[in-house]
């Protein structure tokens, strides 16, 4: 993903870290657990072993979710600025196996009635629900 914009920000003066996400490249195998707990603390571990300090962490898509997940277990002291790119969200549907889910399946289906009707006005937020 990030082959092709390293050697501009490198140019630019920037200092870059990447690491080799658990089950991706040669990580295949990872050892134990692969959820967001122990992602972020891995990130937690590499920030800690290199002592990095007013860091920028960017994460795309479940890279993002890692970030926010560090900074709620680990706090922003070795940050100064987050970047989301095209981030992944929470499954936000209320259902048997997610019950804090912040919406539930009625909302849901009402949302989604209003996006069949007219997903351009939905866009624009000019559409409303019946």
């Amino acid at each position: 993903m990030w082959h092709y914009q390293i050697p501009d920000l490198l140019a630019a003066g920037m200092r870059c870290v990447l690491f080799d996400r658990r089950g991706h490249g040669r990580s295949d195998l990872p050892g134990r657990g692969y959820d967001l707990d122990r992602l972020a603390d891995d990130l937690a571990e590499l920030l800690a072993h290199l002592d990095l300090r007013n860091v920028v962490l960017v994460g795309h898509s479940l890279g993002a979710a890692e970030v926010v997940r560090y900074l709620s277990r680990h706090g922003d002291g070795r940050v100064s600025g987050v970047v989301l790119s095209a981030p992944t969200t929470p499954f936000l549907l209320r259902t048997g196996d997610n019950p804090d889910g912040p919406v539930d399946e009625a909302a849901f289906e009402a949302l989604q009635k209003v996006m069949r009707r007219d997903i351009g006005a939905f866009v624009e937020g000019t559409s409303h629900a019946d």
